[in-house]
């Protein structure tokens, strides 16, 4: 399909979540991937099931073999990303993100905290930032020295990168997301992309000095070892204040949903995705009717004693807090009343759902005592909408619009004289 656009011009197209490419066939020659050349560890090559000729398909680790020969963006690219998210960001009342895992080099050095660190120092970073140091997968322990250096170094520069990111598998659809039973259909379950030995060990080791642990977990299985890595650094460590989190949790087998609460694990949903929509069709033709009845549960582990936090994994999604809200609520996609909604008893209050946008997030970012509430001695970081949210139907909150925002008690969007009018 790729070929009609251009036989002579590499192509690369990348996925809205980020674990697939598509390429034409130029891309595939200038990149080197012909029918001998094997599926990389954590990847695969998508082949003519008849020739295992690659078709243009990269899944997961195999992106690499093409991401190569992508130029780097430069100091200036990433400084105006950064300055472009917190302009955006602020527009939409959100003055907090988690940056969840930036490269680092084998030295330690790393050139998006160099970003951070220029724009902060020209005031522009209009939002509190917590950050995530990237685990490689295709290294083992030996890595550890360098991402404690990575994270010393960003508190010298005023930054907080406290916390170690774990990429543990893909995604449904592509059949990448590690399950605990296979595929509906297949014998396919996904494999998660850190042995759970070796992810035990760091996670472990990391607790000990301090620094939290956050884990990229779609399927059940991916969630089970998440969980189970927490466990053994408990046992060893004993309980600690790292506050480690999981992140998308599309599907959490029953017999793990309580564990969050035990193990004072945070649950981190994107409320927006958790409704009946294309993507979400995909997911339950490929996990069954039977697992499609824990997918996204958080009512559940809410019940069960664990605790919220909300975020957007923009640029995948919407970063719109109101949005997510009013699926948190409804569990229906924005506007669309006439869909059926997915998994009804898992919506959660509004009560708990602007927590979980606010105190939550500020909790699991280490940034409670200093944000996500409003007290006396606390950040004055606060919005005014155009309406009341706890006023109007929840299928109306994501028309809401964000008129006014303050970061540290200084206006980062819109106007205190427009508001008096």
């Amino acid at each position: 399909m790729l070929d009609v656009l251009s036989t002579d011009r590499p192509l690369i197209f990348q996925s809205i979540g980020g674990h697939s490419l598509w390429v034409n066939s130029k891309a595939l020659t200038t990149a080197g991937i012909s029918r001998s050349t094997p599926d990389p560890v954590n990847g695969h090559i998508d082949r003519d099931a008849k020739t295992a000729e690659p078709i243009g398909g990269l899944q997961e680790a195999a992106m690499n073999l093409v991401n190569a020969l992508v130029p780097a963006p430069t100091s200036t690219d990433m400084r105006n990303a950064i300055r472009y998210t917190a302009r955006f960001f602020n527009s939409l009342g959100v003055t907090s993100w988690h940056d969840a895992g930036i490269d680092v080099a084998a030295d330690g050095s790393s050139d998006t905290l160099d970003a951070y660190r220029a724009i902060s120092e020209e005031g522009a970073l209009t939002a509190h930032v917590a950050i995530d140091l990237k685990w490689q997968n295709s290294r083992s322990l030996e890595q550890i020295p360098a991402l404690l250096h990575a994270s010393q170094n960003a508190r010298t520069m005023g930054l907080s990168a406290n916390g170690v990111k774990y990429y543990l598998d893909g995604v449904i659809p592509q059949q990448t997301a590690a399950m605990l039973a296979p595929y509906a259909g297949t014998t396919e379950r996904g494999t998660t992309q850190i042995s759970p030995a070796i992810l035990a060990s760091a996670v472990t080791q990391f607790d000990k000095l301090g620094i939290q642990a956050h884990f990229h977990a779609i399927g059940d299985l991916a969630v089970r070892e998440a969980l189970d890595a927490v466990a053994v650094a408990r046992k060893q460590n004993g309980k600690s204040d790292t506050r480690p989190m999981i992140s998308h949790l599309n599907v959490v087998d029953p017999a793990d949903q309580p564990r969050f609460g035990r193990l004072g694990v945070a649950a981190i949903f994107q409320p927006l995705w958790a409704c009946n929509e294309p993507y979400m069709q995909l997911t339950i033709e490929r996990i069954g009717p039977r697992r499609s009845g824990y997918i996204y549960p958080a009512n559940s582990i809410l019940k069960a004693g664990g605790m919220l936090a909300y975020g957007a994994d923009w640029s995948v999604a919407s970063a719109n807090p109101l949005e997510g809200i009013e699926v948190a609520l409804t569990r229906i996609a924005p506007g669309a009343t006439e869909m059926k909604p997915l998994l009804v008893g898992e919506r959660v209050t509004l009560d708990q759902a602007v927590r979980a946008y606010t105190a939550n997030v500020a909790y699991v970012n280490h940034l409670d005592k200093e944000t996500g509430t409003i007290a006396v001695g606390k950040s004055a970081d606060l919005i005014v909408l155009d309406r009341n949210i706890f006023e109007i139907p929840s299928t109306e909150i994501s028309h809401a619009k964000v008129i006014l925002t303050l970061f540290r008690g200084r206006v980062v969007f819109g106007s205190l004289e427009n508001l008096a009018h």
